[in-house]
């Protein structure tokens, strides 16, 4: 027999292959799993941090800072806030926003004080961490691990082979860092800890989702065109190379896809989802199959009005991908009840 290669040399064989003895499990399983798979012991306190002299720039206090993750290495962050210009916070603190980059940003890529793309066509935004701070909110925007400066391919893989025999995973590791500049976030004065979300683009995208998951205390989350659907579509349909090979969390297709991790750990709160529609990061029969499964949980729970779909005009470009890119998006109508 011979196989087919539709797709980067991929057969269709392998690219179908079922998971290894499958052990579907219950929901309320669901999030101590993932913790497992990504070899995440517990979510992390908020760390020791070290902090530049505040500065005024424009209408916005920023603040940078550095704290150690829990591979020794330094995180760079910065905290942006509105200026004294705009009065005294509310008593019970602002809402607090923690910002991802993708894969070519960091956190001076999103504190840029200007908001723009230096190419309008394509390219990363900037200074959109910045602008969430002009509209009233705090944020958090960390250099994340694997990202822009953060990122040397050579050592990314010879530290997966020492973690992967270990259970252990860089995408486990980029999630904990996120994590502990969530709770690092949670923990700055001003902030209002019932109102505490996570946002980010691409690579930035995957930590938003994956932290929603594992903390239920996020208050709202955005992962933006973070590789959300389904794996499995992923798998069978998708780009294998637009990925790095952490994407692929090992032994995650035995026990759920996507869907059920949305459901089980992140529904009913507020969530806004940018998935294109035809993207290398994640097939429209992904973000078809887990709309599919999410909309009725979110209406089940009165909770619709969290959970809506748009498609914006211009649709999005990102780096590297051709113009005229469709879009689907979810952005809730709503973010009360603890909304971010």
């Amino acid at each position: 027999m011979q196989d087919t290669e539709p797709i980067a040399g991929v057969s269709d064989l392998i690219r179908s292959l079922p998971p290894y003895r499958p052990r579907r499990i219950e929901p309320d399983e669901v999030r101590a799993t993932l913790m497992e798979l990504l070899g995440i012991d517990a979510l992390p306190d908020a760390p020791a941090a070290t902090w530049d002299d505040p500065v005024i720039e424009d209408d916005v206090r920023v603040t940078r800072g550095r704290f150690r993750n829990a591979l020794d290495e330094v995180a760079p962050i910065a905290v942006c806030r509105p200026s004294p210009a705009h009065g005294a916070p509310p008593p019970a603190g602002r809402p607090a926003i923690l910002c991802l980059p993708g894969s070519r940003g960091d956190a001076e890529v999103l504190i840029h004080h200007r908001l723009h793309r230096k190419d309008p066509e394509r390219g990363p935004l900037y200074g959109w961490a910045r602008e969430l701070a002009r509209r009233g909110c705090v944020t958090l925007s960390l250099s994340a691990r694997g990202c822009g400066p953060r990122y040397d391919r050579q050592r990314w893989i010879r530290e997966a082979n020492c973690m992967r025999p270990r259970g252990r995973s860089q995408m486990g590791y980029v999630v904990l860092e996120a994590l502990q500049a969530l709770a690092l976030l949670a923990d700055l004065d001003g902030v209002d800890t019932a109102r505490v979300g996570v946002t980010g683009f691409s690579a930035g995208g995957q930590s938003t989702w994956y932290a929603a998951a594992l903390a239920p205390e996020i208050a709202a989350a955005a992962p933006l065109c973070g590789g959300l659907g389904t794996m499995e579509a992923m798998i069978r349909e998708g780009d294998l190379v637009r990925h790095p090979p952490d994407y692929f969390v090992p032994g995650f297709l035995r026990h759920f896809d996507h869907p059920e991790v949305v459901t089980a750990c992140i529904a009913p709160r507020p969530l806004m989802l940018l998935a294109p529609t035809r993207d290398e990061d994640m097939p429209a029969s992904g973000v078809d199959h887990l709309l599919a499964a999410v909309e009725p949980v979110y209406a089940d729970a009165g909770a619709a009005d969290r959970l809506g779909s748009a498609s914006p005009r211009p649709a999005p470009r990102v780096p590297g991908r051709a113009p005229g890119v469709g879009s689907r998006v979810l952005c809730p109508t709503s973010m009360t009840g603890g909304g971010a």
